[in-house]
């Protein structure tokens, strides 16, 4: 590549970086340390361009080609940078509006669309990388001059752009049919517990619903009339009401409203129910806004608990049930981290019956490592990255890499924390999109 198009590349990267980092600083201060990721999208972005155009000579010799040949470059061109461009306008309408004041529906849509065939063009470039730094040891190992063979060059990328067409059909196959495809997870869990042996309890949970994300209210009236027709002695929702700010939930709220559990609807709050994914003017603005979150929720009968605990009773059973909520945990701190550990279990002793919501899976270890009483622990936050195998016996997703527990069951023998379960969220966020992680509503039978 000659210098001034290195030059000419790399000043396009650094403004666009500073331009992203702006904006993010000022509108999204939660996704502000992800500049990094927006770096390593924009060199792929410009590298694969670049190998697009120069293996198949785009603008080369332009007058003397056929109409029809600069017509389809001109295509070509246009849907390559075309999701770049809506990224762009989005995010220049998220500066000047901020996201109280725009359709959150179709921000995310536009944005989830764009980032789907981001992550296909990644892998691509992965791939493109990985073969020209073997080629070029190649090159030196043998001591030979010139660069890669154009012949293979070109099969190369025609193989990519196969693969980038067939994961964009996938994709659109994912966010078209599986999206909104709810599926209902059962599991049985065994205890020693007589009560539960006499009388089983059913739970029903759900997590992540993230309302700005979805095109319609008609997914969530479903997801209603499944959990009401499972009728549930207890329903749990861990968290991740909303996606940016509170007022999404003000038209669903008839909707959800219609929720019935025999013994109670719980609910906690996920990072994303904090607003820290909005920018308010101030801070006392964004508690206000949370405040009024878990208002909104207790006005639909829903008891929310923020590091807390209440006491239920079953019929025939002489000792209570423990109900314990933790705000959102993050030890690392990535996020915001308004979890209590011993504020949540004020009150709680050894031998109590727990049963603890928390939006992220990753309370479990200290759970366990502080020998606290958990009979089950449930969760969400991962989305199981919305792409992976997730069968009655085997699972496998991306999201192990990020997280310990990703998704579905996970035993603690004879232990106070017996069980935790992941639930995949309802949701898809990111991308619109699901493949081989449906939408999840959990029934789980303690017996």
């Amino acid at each position: 590549m000659k210098k001034k198009k290195i030059f000419l590349y790399s000043a396009i990267t650094l403004i666009a970086l500073i331009f992203i980092f702006l904006v993010l600083r000022f509108q999204i201060p939660a996704t502000q340390k992800r500049v990094v990721v927006f770096a390593v999208w924009l060199g792929a972005e410009i590298y694969l361009w670049y190998r697009v155009v120069t293996t198949f000579n785009f603008f080369k010799n332009y007058k003397q080609k056929k109409r029809w040949v600069k017509l389809v470059e001109i295509l070509i061109s246009i849907l390559y940078w075309m999701p770049a461009f809506l990224i762009a306008i989005s995010f220049l309408t998220l500066a000047r509006n901020s996201i109280h004041e725009i359709n959150t529906t179709v921000y995310l849509t536009v944005m989830g669309a764009s980032v789907i065939q981001y992550i296909i063009k990644f892998i691509i470039v992965c791939i493109l990388i990985a073969c020209d730094i073997f080629y070029s040891f190649y090159i030196f190992l043998k001591r030979k001059k010139g660069g890669i063979a154009p012949r293979w060059r070109t099969a190369l990328l025609k193989c990519a752009l196969c693969i980038y067409l067939i994961g964009l059909g996938l994709m659109g196959y994912g966010m078209l049919f599986v999206s909104e495809s709810f599926q209902v997870r059962e599991t049985t869990l065994s205890t020693s517990d007589p009560d539960l042996q006499k009388n089983p309890l059913k739970i029903v949970l759900i997590s992540d619903l993230h309302l700005a994300t979805w095109r319609s209210q008609e997914p969530i009236q479903e997801v209603v009339n499944i959990i009401n027709q499972l009728e549930p002695e207890l329903l749990f929702i861990t968290g991740d009401i909303v996606q940016f700010t509170s007022k999404e939930l003000d038209p669903y709220m008839p909707i959800l409203s219609q929720l019935k559990a025999q013994r109670g609807i719980y609910s906690v709050l996920g990072n994303h129910d904090y607003g820290t994914y909005a920018r308010f003017d101030s801070e006392k603005e964004r508690k206000a806004d949370v405040e009024r979150l878990v208002e909104l929720q207790r006005k639909m009968g829903w008891t929310v608990l923020n590091n807390e605990n209440v006491r239920i009773q079953r019929p025939g059973e002489e000792r209570d049930w423990v109900i314990a909520g933790i705000e959102f945990y993050c030890p690392t701190k990535l996020f915001i981290n308004a979890g209590d550990i011993d504020q949540t279990y004020e009150g709680i002793q050894p031998d109590d019956r727990v049963l603890l919501l928390s939006h992220s899976p990753a309370i479990w270890d200290t759970i366990k490592k502080r020998n606290l009483p958990a009979v089950l622990t449930v969760s969400g936050h991962t989305h199981g990255m919305q792409i992976g195998y997730y069968g009655e016996k085997h699972r496998w997703s991306p999201a192990k890499i990020l997280y310990k527990y990703w998704g579905g069951l996970y035993e603690n023998p004879n232990k106070k924390a017996s069980y935790l379960y992941v639930n995949v969220g309802l949701a898809s966020i990111g991308f619109p999109a699901r493949l081989g992680v449906y939408p999840e509503i959990t029934v789980i039978t303690l017996q």
